[in-house]
């Protein structure tokens, strides 16, 4: 990689371990009790002494496999870094956004490699859960696939990376799914601007 990227990479980091702490630092984007993560399918994440263990999830706000559901587990991942779980629950532009972040984080140079452990640690002790929830359907897409739209608040609590205290976020998010294989798969998502009544930390 070089010197221009790292730089950029470097402060992206950084950035994200103060997000961590007011937002992503949720225990939903972050792994579970022996291992969410690898019962998700990802490796378990090295941590050192004085870390926060990963967190564990409640799956049980929405029926399995509802657009809801899916939303929420795609969230979840994709903010804790676990690019292969978020990869799976996606499609079309979102697809190529998980697999564009995970092969930066494999091409990162030591030290910031070693910042990108600590945002993860951080986000995987964080839980995440998708509220005030609304499904609205879509006409379908180009390829005749079923769409819904969700519509929800994204809350997350966690332990700040400064002091471990708890900490608590809200953001707006919409995602839109399309019904591929006979699964809902998220195709594109954005979220509100930051909240002024939040500190303004996503």
């Amino acid at each position: 990689m070089s010197g221009a990227r790292t730089v950029p990479l470097a402060i992206a980091g950084v950035s994200l371990v103060v997000a961590v702490g007011a937002v992503l630092v949720l225990t939903r984007p972050g792994s579970a009790p022996p291992s969410l993560a690898a019962a998700q399918g990802e490796a378990p994440l090295p941590r050192n002494a004085g870390e926060p263990p990963p967190a564990v999830d409640d799956d049980h706000a929405f029926a399995p496999g509802s657009p809801g559901a899916v939303s929420e587990r795609f969230l979840r991942s994709f903010w804790r870094a676990h690019y292969d779980d978020a990869a799976a629950l996606a499609a079309d532009d979102t697809l190529a956004r998980c697999r564009r972040d995970q092969r930066a984080a494999t091409e990162l140079p030591p030290d910031a490699a070693e910042l990108y452990r600590r945002v993860r640690v951080y986000r995987e002790a964080s839980r995440y859960r998708l509220e005030r929830v609304t499904v609205e359907e879509l006409p379908p897409d180009a390829q005749g696939s079923a769409r819904r739209r969700v519509t929800g608040e994204a809350h997350a609590t966690g332990p700040s990376p400064d002091d471990q205290r708890m900490v608590e976020s809200r953001r707006g998010q919409q995602l839109v799914l399309v019904l591929r294989g006979g699964a809902w798969r998220v195709a594109e998502w954005t979220a509100t601007p930051a909240s002024a009544a939040d500190g303004g930390a996503r």
